[in-house]
């Protein structure tokens, strides 16, 4: 064995690419910032396409008409109980939504999928106030569910202005920062 290679299982792993390439991977893996890290603010949606309608039973027993909602800034978050980042998000959410509630800003929480008695289950270890919706579908038509959670942030006139796909801690001082710049537009 030569001096100064490192050794696993008594067996050198620098003349080895692919072990090089995995260490490479793995060091930079824990000294950088995951893609969709929890510190990040939303993404910005260039176009501002308008936002499609839709209507949805809520926990309330009441049908939510997106469209019911305009002149509102509307936060939608699209969840499901299974969905781990989400259930660990959901109090951040529902404190901001609080905060923000006499600026005329509202939270829809839809969840994805089936599951009423899961998202009873849910709120009694972690009781929300925020207007729960119900899809029973994995997708909504006009839009871009691609992965859970997955927000976006409404105008008034109810056009699509940002998004964020994975969690998010919505209550820290940087996306409070955020949400008011965009409340105040």
């Amino acid at each position: 064995m030569r001096a100064g290679a490192w050794v696993i299982n008594r067996k050198p792993i620098m003349n080895n690419p692919l072990k090089i390439l995995l260490l490479f991977l793995l060091l930079t893996c824990a000294v950088s910032k995951p893609i969709f890290a929890i510190d990040r603010i939303m993404d910005s949606i260039p176009d501002k396409p308008s936002a499609t309608d839709f209507q949805l039973p809520g926990l309330d027993s009441k049908r939510h008409r997106l469209s019911a909602y305009r002149g509102k800034m509307v936060l939608i978050n699209f969840w499901a109980t299974w969905c781990r980042p989400c259930r660990k998000e959901m109090p951040a959410i529902d404190r901001i939504d609080r905060h923000f509630k006499e600026k005329g800003f509202v939270v829809l929480a839809v969840h994805v999928g089936p599951g009423l008695v899961n998202i009873k289950k849910f709120l009694t270890t972690t009781p929300v106030g925020l207007k729960i919706l119900i899809n029973d579908a994995i997708s909504l038509p006009g839009w871009r569910i691609t992965g859970l959670p997955v927000s976006y942030l409404i105008d008034r006139e109810g056009r699509l202005i940002a998004w964020a796909l994975g969690e998010r801690q919505w209550d820290s001082p940087k996306m409070i920062h955020f949400l008011e710049d965009q409340i105040s537009h």
